[in-house]
């Protein structure tokens, strides 16, 4: 067994940010809170390292990949489904864009 204190330490906060950007595109946000709680545990484990808490540092940066790669693979899973509904259903991305386009018409009017 490698010794805990003595193995490089990989930083996951980039990992996790990243994540938490990508989220916004996950349905209801899913990944967004995934990738906050993975930078909470990137955080953590930088934390525990300066008090030589190695063992609760490997479990924070375990929990830290784990969480982004569920945030990244949710977000990722809705783009594609999302390029899937463009292209089997034009017509209901082009409805949204004239609503949208309404709206803005509306509130300038105002």
């Amino acid at each position: 067994m490698e010794n805990l204190n003595q193995r490089e330490r990989t930083n996951y906060l980039p990992l996790s940010i990243i994540s938490t950007l990508l989220g916004c595109f996950s349905p209801c946000f899913i990944g967004f809170v995934l990738g906050i709680i993975a930078i909470v545990f990137a955080i953590q484990a930088k934390s525990k390292v300066a008090k030589e808490d190695f063992l609760g540092a490997n479990n924070a940066e375990k929990y830290a990949k784990i969480l982004s790669y569920i945030a990244i693979a949710i977000a990722v899973v809705n783009m594609i489904y999302v390029a899937y509904l463009y292209k089997t259903n034009p017509e209901y991305f082009q409805e949204i864009m004239d609503e949208i386009q309404r709206n803005i018409e509306n509130s300038q009017q105002k």
